[in-house]
Parts: structure tokens; C-alpha cells; sequence
């Protein structure tokens, strides 16, 4: 697996879970599904990958690193394939260039780990209050799943444009995960599920949590260009509410 979903590494790394082959997926493992159906915590080189992925098995010159096997010897931005060397999210020649580590303007690409297509500017009035603190989120990307359903990362603190593997960390994710209904709502009994990692620790001290219940409501929805939802969503201690338009970012296509 590519560069998706790496922030759901920090969860993989605190976790390790032992589910029926049937019931290692993304909604019941952080890190990868093993050949027997177990949830690995995702970061070994003979089990690498996130977010219930099918785990992978790097190279001898590979290391493990967000879920991705890649170059021992890559370090910062690394090499960019198809598109020369850039370091530092400096330019890559034949690739068009990449600015402040690697993101689009405009829905331009951005060589090396990911890009953004399409689509117009993100917005967001996402708010979760969780232990009586309260965080916004104010950057927003989707990816198209293989059978058509969308996931989504709302981020703050993060840097512009799309989210690459080498981006600085935000200081919190929120993730949107299996919208497979593209009009109308789409439930937690359907399968739509909202997570939070929490990197600075403003409103918990846990890796991460998940809500008990979800309910995401379709406004606008252009698959691979940009989507627009309302949610709201329940938290053991709290709640999450608001409206996202989201561009897409290749990086998160599944």
C-alpha cells in the first residue's frame, strides 16, 4: 500500500488486536491484516500497512515506515519516482515542482507521495467537543475507494495542500471512513465510521478514539473532484458536528 492513511500508524503502533480473518478490516484494524486474518500492529518489515490493509512484506534494502515499505537509505522527502530527485520538498525535474514539502496549489500534483486533482478549495466548520474541550478542523481532503465509496481526513494544524507521507504532523486528524453512500445519509449501522488522533493532546490523552455512532448526510458529491457533507457524530464524552467540502487527494484513493 501506498501513502494512504498514514497518520493511523500512531494507533497501530499502540495497538495489537487478534480478529477472525472476517473481521480484520478497516473498521477493526489500525495497522494490517495478516494471511490468517490477525491484526498486526502494521510496522514490521514481514507485516507493513495500515488501516486493515492485506499486510506486505518489504525487501531486505526496505524498512517499514508509516505503513509503507520504503527505501532504508530515503530519508526527508526522498527520492520521487518518475519525476527526479527532490529533496526537502524542493522541485523534481520532468514532475512539475513541489513547494513547502510536497503540496498542490490549485489542484496541481505534487511529485513523490500523493497529489491533489480537481476540484475546488477545502472548507470546514467541523467542531468536536470531547472532555469539555473543544477543536476545530480546518483542512479537509477525500480519496475514491476501489468500490466507489469515499474516505475522508479532516485536519488541524496541518500544512497546505494535499497531505504527503513526508508532511509535518498536524496536531490532530479526524478520519472519515466507509461513506459508501453517495446521495442521501450514510449511518454507523451502514458501516461509516469517525475516528479521532489527537497528536498534541488537546482534548484526550488516549492515541486514539473512535465514535459509538455517526450519521453523514451528502450535499454536493463529485467523487474525485470535491464532496461536500454534513456529520454528526457521537464520542464516549462527546460530540462531533459541522459541514466539509473536501477536494481530493490521490494520496488517499484506495
Amino acid at each position: 500500500m501506498a501513502s494512504k492513511k498514514w497518520l493511523v500508524l500512531l494507533a497501530a503502533t499502540l495497538l495489537t488486536c487478534g480478529t477472525p480473518k472476517k473481521e480484520c478490516s478497516s473498521a477493526t484494524c489500525a495497522g494490517c491484516c495478516d494471511s490468517a486474518g490477525e491484526c498486526q500492529n502494521g510496522v514490521a518489515s514481514n507485516a507493513c500497512g495500515v488501516a486493515g490493509a492485506f499486510c506486505a512484506t518489504c525487501n531486505p534494502a526496505e524498512n517499514c515506515s508509516l505503513g509503507s515499505c520504503v527505501d532504508g537509505a530515503s530519508t526527508g522527502g526522498g527520492s520521487a519516482t518518475g519525476g527526479g530527485s527532490a529533496t526537502g520538498g524542493g522541485s523534481a525535474t520532468g514532475g512539475g515542482s513541489a513547494t513547502g514539502g510536497g503540496s498542490a496549489t490549485g489542484g496541481g500534483s505534487a511529485t513523490g507521495g500523493g497529489s491533489a486533482t480537481g476540484g475546488g478549495p477545502a472548507s470546514s466548520t467541523l467542531s468536536l467537543t470531547l472532555n469539555g474541550m473543544t477543536g476545530a478542523f480546518d483542512h479537509v481532503d477525500h480519496g475514491v475507494e476501489s468500490d466507489g465509496g469515499l474516505y475522508v481526513e479532516a485536519y488541524f494544524g496541518a500544512a497546505a495542500g494535499c497531505q504527503l507521507m513526508n508532511s509535518p504532523t498536524p496536531s490532530r486528524t479526524l478520519i472519515i471512513a466507509n461513506i459508501n453512500a453517495l446521495s442521501g445519509d450514510v449511518t454507523y449501522a451502514q458501516g461509516l465510521r469517525v475516528t479521532l488522533l489527537d497528536f498534541d493532546g488537546t482534548l484526550t490523552s488516549e492515541p486514539f478514539v473512535r465514535a459509538i455512532d455517526a450519521t453523514a448526510q451528502a450535499i454536493s458529491v463529485q467523487p474525485g473532484q470535491n464532496v461536500t457533507f454534513s456529520i454528526q457524530a457521537t464520542f464516549d464524552g462527546g460530540t462531533l458536528t459541522g459541514e466539509f467540502t473536501a477536494p481530493h487527494c490521490t494520496g488517499l484513493d484506495g
